[in-house]
């Protein structure tokens, strides 16, 4: 007598056990794509945006080795906790230098699911925890992100506070961006080489091509070919200075400092 109903409650504990994996398994970290600095899965950013975050990262990289990143998700599966996952995600990326655990990474979630809406987590490294304290953090976020947020500008949103972020990292390391506060980021542009005069460049193409030309004629085009194969050689090997090769990280440690907001 008891089989029947022991089997049918057996078959609802089963199917209530099926739906808790979608409340308790953590969102997978989206592999990175291209440079680790930007990740951009929810589409938020504008071109110029993320090559301004990115043009900045690279000279904060070179210069101190710290590393911030930028995180953006439409959802997090799961109902999982924001701050959860961007420290999951922070060690999965491993931001900054192994040694000195240097990152930092802002994670941005466009429907959140306490409210479905905006919300953010900067997550910060041991090694740069006495540059951005939580409360600092905190104050970035309400002083330079929450503003665009309500007013719909979320891509304004997350390049001002990571500018501001990165100025805090930079006084850190005795470092000055000036103008970051300003919306121009090309001014990061100061702290890279310059590109030749257009004037230059122009004789320096008459020059190669004179030189090309006798050396077709009296050297059979001899040091044509090896100036082509070194010029190939290092097309192909890229190289870090030169931004031919995607950036990634080499620390990852963070303890769960930073600060969070829900909008």
């Amino acid at each position: 007598m008891l089989k029947r109903p022991l089997l049918f409650l057996t078959l609802i504990f089963i199917s209530v056990l099926g739906l808790f994996p979608q409340f308790t398994q953590a969102s997978e970290v989206p592999k990175p794509v291209g440079d680790l600095y930007v990740q951009d899965t929810a589409h938020i950013l504008t071109n110029e945006e993320r090559e301004e975050l990115i043009s900045l990262a690279r000279v904060l990289d070179d210069e101190t080795s710290a590393q911030i990143a930028v995180l953006t998700m439409d959802k997090l599966d799961g109902h999982v906790e924001k701050a959860q996952f961007a420290n999951k995600a922070y060690r999965e990326y491993g931001l900054g230098k192994k040694d000195e655990d240097n990152g930092v990474l802002i994670l941005f979630v466009k429907n959140y699911w306490e409210n479905n809406r905006e919300a953010v987590q900067v997550e910060v490294g041991y090694g740069l925890e006495g540059a951005l304290p939580d409360g600092k953090v905190g104050r970035i976020i309400d002083q330079y992100m929450k503003p665009h947020i309500e007013a719909g500008n979320d891509g304004l949103a997350i390049t001002e506070t990571y500018q501001q972020l990165a100025k805090e990292v930079a006084k850190e390391y005795g470092i000055s961006f000036d103008h970051l506060g300003d919306n121009q980021g090309s001014n990061v542009a100061q702290h890279q080489e310059e590109g030749l005069p257009a004037w230059v460049v122009f004789i320096l193409i008459i020059v190669f091509a004179i030189l090309i030309f006798l050396d077709m004629k009296y050297f059979g085009g001899t040091f044509t070919h090896i100036l082509i194969q070194i010029l190939s050689s290092l097309l192909r090997s890229g190289g870090r200075d030169g931004g031919g090769s995607d950036r990634r990280g080499g620390g990852g440690s963070a303890g769960g400092g930073g600060a969070g907001r829900n909008f």
